[in-house]
């Protein structure tokens, strides 16, 4: 019975995560075409690539082991088509906050 709460918790996990990436990325994606278009950050696109990445570590903070996570979810996410630099540095930094964290926490 407990193998099967912790498969549908592995399960949920996935979920919000890729939704989580997901969003990250679409956000992100629409502050670097700010930037290129205005040659500026937009402030309030930024708040919102904050809001993306802490929700996005809020659920990196699951059940499922980190390195697992991103071979299987965010390696594959930001090798697809239309992920931008500034996308990939986003998703990855919120990963490496998380690894800091955990770290200090061993």
């Amino acid at each position: 019975m407990f193998e099967w709460f912790k498969r549908k918790a592995i399960e949920k996990s996935e979920r919000n995560i890729r939704v989580c990436l997901s969003n990250v990325i679409e956000v992100a994606n629409q502050a670097d075409s700010n930037i290129n278009r205005t040659g500026t950050a937009n402030p309030s696109d930024m708040r919102s690539v904050q809001q993306a990445k802490d929700a996005l570590i809020m659920q990196l903070c699951a059940p499922i082991p980190l390195e697992e996570v991103k071979s299987r979810l965010i390696d594959p996410t930001l090798c697809g088509n239309g992920v931008t630099e500034g996308a990939r540095m986003a998703v990855n930094h919120a990963y490496e906050c998380v690894l800091k964290e955990i770290g200090q926490n061993r």
